[in-house]
């Protein structure tokens, strides 16, 4: 997400070593916190530096600006279009006067059903209606959808210096209308998003008839997620952790640097995207929704800072803060947290190896890969149970081990074209970014709440 623009950065000056932290729960404060674990025991051993959210308070969360991308091609007819119209509903239902709602539905040709606009109760009334009469046919003008979705935000200020603004673009087939090969609809998005830069896309791919070779890059340009739906049954739960993730997000435009006391800084190990400034590394987080983590591993010295600097939607200010990453004896519980990140790491890169590798038809490549990492995370259980049987441990392990093996599941290459490319997209992109794309081990207790609530909705 990207907030108002930014005054200069000045970091302030680091606290001191002392105040060098070690992982925990969501922050208790009302901003990110920043904390390093460095396991002195290991010389020159990697640390792991930490940003933790807060809880956001349901009655005190950014306004919203959603615009809803639907496909009603002809294969949409049917439950699929009824469950995504219920779905759509239950959207309206949970916005408020402060946010704004649109609808943009496309086949052969693209209408705005509900163009932008505030969500007063009377709207919200008519939006219904209008939802209600949409109907399936035709072809998948993708290129189109997308494009009237996000030009909803253009010369549309924000209503409000924190509002959250994004568009969930939705689709169950292939674009066959248009633009339809991927490079050319990203240059199209990022034509579009170079006049609506604070607008993030989120894709849907719904079934195992859709491009999660197109949807999970488009979504990778917009600055979101790709969504995985397998079924009718996952549709709702997928809006929801959706929607439940923006109405708790808790800070914008997210950064760390990393800058050793002396001589340059190693690249830090993370799927987030960084860059050298220097003799530092600078690594965009994005945004952050409450109570979500996100770890960076990095071969740092004692002494080296750890810059944190991010758009507060709670206070609707910049802020900067330092740390000095220090090493020292870690708990067993730290330990396990430094290994699991760095087994996610290696996780969502095999994923991402695979897929790649898949996609050239070399499956035996990408299920060596595949295999090495579940040994990989096999090893770090084993490790730790020799010396603690009985003892619990993170349950980011048991996801991995059984996203791996849901993976491992794709051995010949339609299986790969039918559900192996849509998970290896999908799962690689959740643990690489730490974030609940479906029901998992990161989501948080909005997302929790609120595909709870759909369920009754949809029912």
């Amino acid at each position: 997400l990207h907030p108002p623009a930014a005054e200069a950065a000045v970091a302030p000056a680091p606290g001191p070593a002392a105040e060098a932290l070690g992982p925990r729960g969501p922050a208790a404060g009302p901003g990110l916190v920043l904390t390093y674990t460095g396991n002195a025991a290991v010389s020159g051993g990697e640390g792991m530096v930490s940003i933790l959210a807060p809880v956001v308070d349901e009655g005190a969360r950014a306004p919203m600006e959603l615009v809803c991308v639907i496909d009603r091609s002809g294969s949409m007819n049917g439950s699929k279009l009824q469950l995504v119209k219920k779905s759509l509903t239950f959207i309206v239902s949970q916005l408020n006067q402060f946010d704004s709602f649109g609808l943009v539905s496309y086949s052969d040709y693209v209408t705005a059903d509900i163009p932008l606009s505030p969500a007063t109760i009377q709207n919200r009334a008519r939006w219904v209606q209008a939802i209600s009469r949409i109907s399936a046919g035709g072809r998948t003008f993708l290129s189109g959808g997308m494009a009237g979705g996000v030009q909803q935000f253009a010369g549309n200020p924000r209503r409000c210096r924190t509002s959250v603004r994004s568009v969930f673009l939705l689709t169950d087939g292939m674009a066959n209308k248009g633009e339809v090969q991927t490079e050319g609809i990203q240059r199209c998005l990022t034509a579009l998003r170079a006049t609506c830069t604070d607008v993030v896309l989120h894709t849907f791919g719904f079934g195992d008839g859709h491009n999660a070779g197109m949807l999970a890059p488009l979504a990778e340009t917009g600055g979101g997620e790709y969504m995985y739906v397998a079924g009718e049954e996952q549709l709702a739960e997928s809006f929801a952790v959706a929607l439940g993730g923006l109405v708790s997000v808790a800070a914008q435009s997210i950064s760390v640097t990393l800058t050793n006391p002396a001589g340059p800084t190693p690249q830090p190990r993370t799927s987030f995207p960084c860059r050298a400034e220097g003799t530092s590394w600078v690594v965009d987080v994005g945004d952050m929704y409450g109570e979500e983590r996100r770890d960076i591993l990095a071969l740092v010295e004692d002494g080296a800072v750890a810059h944190l600097r991010y758009f507060s939607l709670k206070t609707g200010t910049w802020v900067d803060e330092s740390l000095v990453c220090q090493a020292r004896a870690l708990t067993r519980e730290e330990a396990l947290l430094v290994a699991a990140a760095a087994s996610r790491h290696a996780t969502a890169q095999a994923m991402m190896l695979a897929n790649a590798a898949a996609a050239a038809g070399q499956l035996d490549v990408a299920q060596a890969n595949l295999k090495r990492a579940k040994a990989r995370v096999a090893e770090e259980v084993a490790r730790d149970a020799a010396a603690n049987p009985d003892a619990a441990r993170p349950s980011c392990f048991a996801q991995l081990s059984d996203d791996l093996d849901q993976c491992l599941l794709t051995t010949t290459p339609a299986e790969y074209a039918k559900k192996g490319s849509k998970n290896l997209n999908w799962l690689a992109g959740g643990h690489a970014k730490q974030r609940a794309r479906g029901a998992g081990v990161y989501t948080n207790s909005a997302q929790r709440k609120m595909t709870s609530a759909m369920a009754l909705h949809v029912q």
